[in-house]
Parts: structure tokens; C-alpha cells; sequence
């Protein structure tokens, strides 16, 4: 491994290291690597598996060991462009093999689960059949990926001017856009910035408006390639709903009134923070009312744990047992630990009691104010109800130096 940091210099990651460790030049073509300076990786690649089981099944036909095409796992493809059916993620109804403790491997085309070749153990059966936008869709990410080593070898700055100089004979970049359900401001943006860029859906949404090959756009060429069905784009465009502030006027008084949060108003709102922000009186209320009845709870929260860990030290010194963790797990059934809030508790009464051979926790530093007056409160009680002087020990074992 080489120490002057040119690994990570690499734009193409482990791929130029296991062309360099297995001496295999194609490798880098063997995943889409080859796309990252034209698209991000937002929506690339499917969440699932998918496969077609007409192309595995001529693999076995062809005499050829079934394999998975890596056009498969771009999540834009739905169906088989030779086949004209619709990707499936593969559904095994076989029983799981397992024999001796074997398994079976991850082989391409092949059941991890009963290890059936092609996936003829898939048990659901489709019908539908894809129109022929999605074909044609399907079809240029199959050509895409089959001429990866070109337009890896291309210049995305090639593309952009390519673009660029089409939407200016066609009316402009906003007519473009609005044919590909774009915002002109993306579009300006992704043109503009050498650097930028889009995803592999909307340069597809491009070319299916325009009717461009994607493969030679890529590369910075202009071809056309006819889209047999309906040239509308596959994106969904998002849309801003309007906020309706009486509505969430509404909801922060009552919020108010009945003790509710910010976060839950904004759920049922339907609205970010920053919508609920635009009511400055009302929300900064909520917060504070929100933040007092939290440091409220804590408080007591805290009491509780002190309360807890004073009645147990003191039952245990009663009865002549040394108050540890231990004696008070026996005592009360429960498991105490010095993370717990009572269990720390504990250990600090002991220490201000005068067991000075004990650790003081770590997290009495991050303790507030509050929290150490409330502990120095339960151990002045104990210390009258024992009448512990400057050198008692209650159980006469240890000497106590008091505080």
C-alpha cells in the first residue's frame, strides 16, 4: 500500500487497486464506476435484486453458465428490452438447503436459498407487460452500460456543451427543462458547473423528451434515437404544498395550553421547524414550556435516584451490612450498577459519608449544581439520623473522615 497517499487519490476507488493486484484491465467496466463523473448516486442502483428469468433461462439454452447483467441493478431499467417483460426479484418457494452444514455460495444466477440454477424456484408470475417507453428506457441503460469503456474514457464538460448549444437552437434551456420536468435553475446550475452533477433518471428524462441516444450524449455527440411511445418523462416532480398558518396558529396555542412539543405540532402540521419558526411568539413559548417541563423531570429523576440510594444505605447500615452494589442487589432484587443513576448515588453517599478508598465515579464531573446539592442534603440526613461524628464508622470497621 502505497504511503504518499495516492490510493485515495484514486477516482475509481478499489477498482485500481484489484487491477493492479490481479492484473485484469476490465474490471473497472465491470461496475458503474464509469458513470461517477456524469451522475451522482442518488437512485443508481435498485435496493433489491432483480433478474430476468427469460435471459437466464437462454443462458442454460446457449449451453453458458447463467449470469447476472449488471444493467440489472440500475434501479431506472423495470423491464428486459429482449425479452419484453418485466425484472422480478427473485421469490424462492423451495425448501432452504442445508445438508451437513453446507451452504450454498453467492453465485451469479444462482437461489442462495435452495441453490436452484436461473431461479426456477420464482414463485410469482406476472403478466403485465411493459409499454414501450419503458422498453426503450430499459434498452439505453443496457446500451450504456455495454459501452461503459467509452464514455469512461469521455469528458462530461464535452456533454454539457453539447446541450448547451441544442437548447439554444431549440428555444432556450427553459423549454428543454420543461419538457423534461426539470427546474431551468437545475438545469442552468448542472451546465454551468463544470463539476455538477445530475442523476441517471433525469439525464434519461432528457433524452426520452428530446429523443437523444444517451450513449452519445454521453460522449458529447447529438443523435437522435426515436421513442416509439410517449415521450412524457418518468420522473415525478416534487411539489410544495402551500402551508396553511391558521392551521398551525392553531395547533402551537394548543400545544401551549395542553403541554405539547414543537416536533409534534410540526408532525401534524405537516411542516418543518423552520415553517413553525415564522410564528415567533408562540414557538419560542412552546420551547421554553417545553424545556421547563424536561429539566423538571430530570429533577426529578434525580431525586428519585438520591431518595433511592439514601433509603437503601440506610437499611443496609441498620442491619450491619455494608452498603456496595452488591448488598444493595441482594437487598432490594433488583440489579444496581455504578452506570445507574441510583447506583452512583450510592457510591457518592458512601464517599461523602467518609469511605474515602472508594472511586469517585466519572460522570460526577458532568453532574450540575442542582444534582450536588440534592446529594449533599441526603447525606447531612443520614449523618444525623447515624449521629456520625468527625471519626464514626456506624458499622465500626472503616473510620469515617466527615466533610
Amino acid at each position: 500500500m502505497p504511503t504518499d497517499g495516492s490510493a485515495r487519490r484514486d477516482p475509481h476507488g478499489s477498482i485500481g487497486g484489484d487491477h493492479q493486484h490481479t492484473g485484469l484491465k476490465g474490471l473497472r467496466h465491470c461496475t458503474l464506476t464509469g458513470l461517477s463523473p456524469f451522475v451522482g448516486g442518488i437512485s443508481l442502483v435498485a435496493k433489491q435484486l432483480r433478474v430476468c428469468l427469460d435471459c437466464l433461462a437462454d443462458d442454460e439454452t446457449n449451453r453458458c453458465e447463467p449470469y447476472e447483467r449488471l444493467w440489472w441493478r440500475v434501479a431506472a431499467a423495470k423491464c428486459c428490452p429482449t425479452h419484453g417483460r418485466y425484472l422480478v426479484t427473485p421469490a424462492c418457494r423451495a425448501p432452504k438447503f442445508n445438508e451437513c452444514g453446507r451452504f450454498v455460495p453467492k453465485l451469479p444466477g444462482v437461489c442462495t436459498h435452495c441453490g436452484s440454477i436461473g431461479h426456477k424456484c420464482h414463485s410469482q408470475t406476472t403478466h403485465d407487460v411493459p409499454t414501450s417507453d419503458e422498453i426503450w428506457v430499459a434498452n439505453q441503460v443496457r446500451l450504456v452500460i455495454k459501452n461503459l469503456s467509452a464514455i469512461a474514457n469521455a469528458d462530461p464538460r464535452a456533454m454539457k456543451d453539447e446541450l448547451s448549444h441544442y437548447c439554444c437552437d431549440r428555444g432556450g434551456r427553459k423549454l428543454v427543462a420543461e419538457r423534461a420536468k426539470m427546474c431551468k435553475s437545475q438545469m442552468s446550475y448542472w451546465l454551468n458547473k463544470p463539476a455538477a452533477r445530475t442523476s441517471l433518471s433525469q439525464l434519461l428524462d432528457i433524452a426520452l423528451a428530446e429523443q437523444f441516444d444517451l450513449v452519445s450524449l454521453l460522449i458529447g455527440k447529438h443523435q437522435r434515437e426515436p421513442v416509439p411511445g410517449s415521450r412524457e418523462p418518468r420522473r415525478v416532480r416534487r411539489m410544495s404544498l402551500r402551508a396553511d398558518h391558521a392551521r398551525i396558529h392553531r395547533l402551537l396555542v394548543e400545544a401551549n395550553e395542553l403541554g405539547g412539543s414543537v416536533t409534534e405540532v410540526a408532525q401534524q402540521a405537516g411542516v418543518n421547524l423552520s415553517t413553525l419558526a415564522k410564528h415567533e411568539d408562540l414557538y419560542l413559548a412552546l420551547r421554553e414550556q417545553r424545556q421547563d417541563a424536561m429539566e423538571h423531570a430530570e429533577a426529578a429523576r434525580r431525586l428519585e435516584a438520591i431518595a433511592e440510594a439514601e433509603d437503601v444505605y440506610a437499611r443496609l447500615v441498620s442491619s450491619g451490612t455494608r452498603p456496595t452494589m452488591r448488598a444493595a442487589s441482594d437487598m432490594t432484587g433488583e440489579c444496581w450498577r455504578e452506570s445507574q443513576l441510583r447506583g452512583m448515588s450510592l457510591i457518592l453517599l458512601r464517599f461523602k459519608l467518609g469511605e474515602k478508598q472508594l472511586k469517585v465515579p466519572g460522570r460526577y464531573a458532568s453532574t450540575g449544581r442542582e444534582y450536588r446539592s440534592m446529594l449533599r442534603a441526603a447525606a447531612e440526613r443520614l449523618r444525623d439520623r447515624f449521629g456520625l461524628g468527625p471519626s464514626a464508622d456506624p458499622l465500626r470497621r472503616v473510620p469515617f473522615v466527615l466533610t
